[in-house]
């Protein structure tokens, strides 16, 4: 993955008031952020960010709807930065965003939905674990 500046995407945060509050947050914080929108589902990360080889998609017709949810997608923060942000989503008072990711090198190159399925996925058998741990 080539060096790139740090910014967070965030997609489909609703409603606008709390989508408008988070990027109050990330001014504050001087964090470079876009908003990405459902009609961006298909297109890769690597395209998003704007890295060097990754080209627009074209979706297929049967490449199914937009995921509904929202997300977090962080890229570039270092630790700190990292740090900052979070304790800054603990403290706001705004409504948490459950799904949160990193890029990696190996997500970059996945299209937006597929990183939701997969944040989805994770999230609910996070969800279920403690559910668990809380009934024994």
């Amino acid at each position: 993955m080539q060096p790139t500046q740090e910014i967070v995407l965030l997609y489909n945060i609703q409603p606008a008031e709390r989508q408008e509050a988070l990027l109050a947050l990330l001014d504050r914080l001087a964090m470079p952020h876009k908003i990405v929108t459902p009609t961006d589902a298909d297109q890769t990360l690597g395209y998003l960010l704007r890295h060097q080889g990754f080209s627009a998609t074209v979706p297929a017709p049967s490449s199914g709807t937009a995921p509904q949810g929202e997300m977090l997608i962080l890229h570039g923060l270092s630790n700190l930065r990292l740090d900052a942000l979070l304790k800054a989503l603990r403290t706001s008072g705004i409504a948490p965003v459950a799904l949160k990711a990193m890029v990696t090198d190996t997500n970059i190159q996945w299209p937006l939905k597929t990183l939701y399925g997969h944040l989805l996925l994770e999230h609910m058998q996070m969800r279920n674990m403690r559910n668990q741990q809380g009934q024994d």
